[in-house]
């Protein structure tokens, strides 16, 4: 299992449709392959700073959703909504 952390910045007052595009992204990893299950959380000190922790078999089930139509047609709806590209970064648990 791997988890992924993504970070997004909302711009000021876009909040609501960013939740609307959050969950329709949501919705849609629901039916991908290897999806495991995701959360979401608003920072403390920066309320337009979100933070998505989504856990999924593998890398390759991550990598085949990140290229995916569907994935790249909901970004692309929420991308507006946005300071700035999301950042993502992959983790591992350690033994």
């Amino acid at each position: 299992m791997i988890q992924v952390l993504i970070r997004r910045k909302v711009l000021e007052g876009l909040e609501a449709p960013y939740q609307e595009a959050a969950l329709n992204v949501l919705q849609q990893a629901l039916k991908a392959p290897g999806f495991i299950s995701g959360e979401a959380s608003k920072s403390l000190d920066k309320p337009n700073h979100r933070m998505v922790i989504a856990r999924w078999q593998s890398k390759e089930h991550w990598a085949d959703w990140l290229a995916s139509p569907r994935r790249r047609e909901a970004m692309n709806a929420m991308a507006p909504l946005l300071e700035e590209p999301e950042s993502l970064e992959l983790f591992q648990h350690s033994n």
